[in-house]
């Protein structure tokens, strides 16, 4: 998405978020997935969350993948690029990881993960499915990482979540197809069986 900038949303954020060199970090967003209706992608659908930085940016940090093979598994990714360097958390730009996640202040567990590049990707198996359904519909969400236990918080606020579809606009990234947590699974469901 094009650098928009949000000054309303950039001071509450440089007020609420630590900075950069912290191990841990936090990070607006909000709760409603977005998927960008003119983005065609042969084999595949992503739905998106953003942030708003303490700069006023409104980086990817998100994405919800659905891969139209029902044999390939449905998985989360967390985009860090934007957020922290990653190079003090991991010895290793492509390696498995382990994402333990706090979600809403109730539930923790760890998932498998992989590490590539900036990104920890999360996969929706048998096994892993009641876990990461709690990730993807999680109003509050802490995710600890790497040998130092780093952590990004991911604050969804309902002003956002309200507010995000004005800022898409104004940002002209044309248009976004909103979804609950609930409904992303569904939609996700519905394309990989073709319907």
């Amino acid at each position: 998405m094009a650098p928009y900038r949000l000054p309303v949303f950039a001071l509450l954020a440089s007020l609420a978020l630590p900075g950069a060199a912290s191990a841990q970090q936090a990070l607006l967003t909000h709760s409603v997935w977005f998927l960008r209706t003119a983005e065609k992608f042969p084999d595949k659908r992503i739905y998106r969350r953003y942030a708003v930085t303490p700069t006023g940016d409104m980086p990817n940090v998100e994405l919800y993948n659905c891969p139209r093979d029902p044999d390939t598994f449905i998985h989360i990714s967390f985009e860090m690029r934007k957020v922290r360097d990653l190079k003090a958390d991991f010895p290793s730009t492509f390696q498995k990881i382990e994402g333990r996640f706090l979600v809403d202040e109730t539930n923790a567990f760890s998932l498998p993960g992989e590490l590539i590049k900036s990104e920890m990707f999360f996969d929706r198996t048998p096994e892993t499915a009641k876990h990461f359904d709690r990730v993807a519909a999680a109003k509050d969400l802490i995710l600890l990482f790497g040998s130092g236990n780093s952590a990004v918080k991911y604050l969804r606020t309902s002003e956002l979540s309200r507010k995000i579809p004005e800022f898409f606009t104004a940002a002209n990234v044309g248009p976004m197809k909103p979804f609950t947590s609930a409904e992303v699974l569904q939609d996700c469901i519905r394309y990989r069986s073709g319907r």
